[in-house]
């Protein structure tokens, strides 16, 4: 398995955004491995290739997923649509959860609107817009590793267009989901969402939104965020290196992916979770940390490194139907933004909270999470380019700048859903 890991190589799935369009926050590769007499992966609980039981003993869930989450439902948005429609995505759905010991997801589990909620789906993305299924598949995925009790609306839009994703398919999620996850972003452009026509991502009560913080570490020279993560009404979801022993959690770090071994594609670009300090988004009034005068990124983290990522079903991927069903190192920020919305969906709270963002920072510095204080995400070191000394916390785990907040992890992942 460290022989593959070597060859594994993740690259991202979608390119660069342009002007109008996001982008998705998925980093892959192309190494498919086969199932074991038990139908888990045969590489199962290993990193790159973590399973369900893996995440949920990492991040307190264990005990929670048995019952919990059954009156919760999790909309997760997406750009194209799936080989297969939406018969293609519920057979990998239902490989991935079997495959992994989930409970099977019946009739009324999982369902797939277009962007104005009807049953008319687009067509999967070609060229550069290939690698939206393989988010696709990661983002349902990672909802039922969170909660395999909860209920999965995907929505698909048009295409990756600023006026698809966020204009249509982001206002039809919010209407059937308590809880709504984006695994895409562009570079920060305005200073509020209702300036561009998308006020529910500065504020909407009673609902829940988590967004990826990008996989290109700290942002341009002053460490700007990615949008929407960085909007005042949505939880930014940083990425960490996890360590498991023996089903066990035993550490975490800021996923920098800057060392040698760890890099991103073919031209050995470093892949790192995003954060940043907001140079247009003002500071909403549940931040405290000093430092940053603006919105501070990101809020919460979980794992995102691809080689300590996560094995799920796509097939077309590159998971075959027979012979190698588990896609292997996959991550990037896209793991991590669904599965804390999948965390949300089984905590079921999310009709409940106000302000979400103010629920989490409140319990800042408490054990409901994982205190992470090693890693980084600054290409130029920290007090660089990128972030000052002034900010360094954002750039850094472990400054203590702000106790433990750091603008790559967050307060930390999560142990147990007491924070949220």
């Amino acid at each position: 398995w460290a022989l593959l890991a070597l060859e594994a190589r993740p690259y991202r799935a979608c390119a660069p955004p342009q002007s109008g369009h996001f982008a998705c926050d998925l980093i892959t590769s192309s190494i498919a491995v086969g199932a074991a007499p038990d139908g888990e992966p045969a590489c199962a609980h290993m990193p790159g290739c973590y399973g369900p039981s893996d995440l949920q003993a990492a991040y307190g869930l264990t005990k929670l997923v048995k019952n919990d989450g059954k009156n919760s439902t999790v909309a997760v948005v997406d750009a194209f649509g799936y080989t297969g429609g939406y018969n293609g995505l519920a057979k990998d759905l239902n490989t991935y959860r079997s495959g992994w010991k989930l409970p099977a997801c019946k009739a009324g589990c999982f369902k797939v609107v277009n962007q104005s909620g009807g049953a008319s789906l687009p067509k999967p993305g070609t060229g550069n817009s290939a690698g939206w299924q393989g988010e696709t598949a990661l983002d349902i995925d990672m909802v039922s590793a969170a909660c395999p009790n909860c209920k999965i609306v995907l929505v698909e839009a048009n295409s990756d267009l600023f006026s698809d994703l966020a204009g249509h398919a982001m206002p039809t999620a919010l209407k059937l989901a308590g809880v709504v996850s984006d695994s895409f972003g562009t570079s920060e452009a305005v200073k509020t969402a209702a300036s561009a026509g998308w006020g529910f991502y500065d504020s909407d009560p009673h609902k829940v939104i988590t967004a990826s913080a990008g996989d290109s570490g700290a942002g341009a020279p002053g460490a700007r965020e990615q949008q929407p993560c960085g909007f005042t009404g949505v939880i930014c979801v940083g990425g960490t290196e996890l360590t498991m022993q023996s089903g066990k959690y035993v550490r975490e770090v800021v996923w920098d992916g800057l060392h040698p071994g760890h890099e991103c594609g073919a031209d050995n670009s470093p892949c790192a979770t995003g954060s940043g300090c907001s140079a247009l988004v003002a500071k909403p009034s549940w931040q405290h940390d000093k430092g940053c005068a603006l919105r501070s990124a990101a809020d919460i983290s979980s794992n995102a490194d691809p080689y300590s990522g996560v094995a799920i079903v796509c097939r077309p991927c590159g998971s075959s139907s027979s012979g190698a069903p588990f896609l292997t190192f996959e991550g990037g920020t896209s793991e991590s933004a669904p599965f804390i919305a999948g965390v949300y969906g089984l905590a079921g709270n999310g009709s409940k909270l106000t302000n979400p963002g103010q629920t989490l920072w409140s319990k800042g510095g408490t054990s409901a999470f994982h205190a992470i204080t090693s890693g980084f995400n600054d290409r130029a070191g920290v007090t660089g380019l990128v972030c000052n000394a002034t900010i360094a916390y954002i750039c850094k785990a472990g400054t203590h700048m702000n106790g433990n907040y750091a603008g790559p992890i967050g307060w930390g992942s999560p142990n147990g859903v007491a924070a949220l």
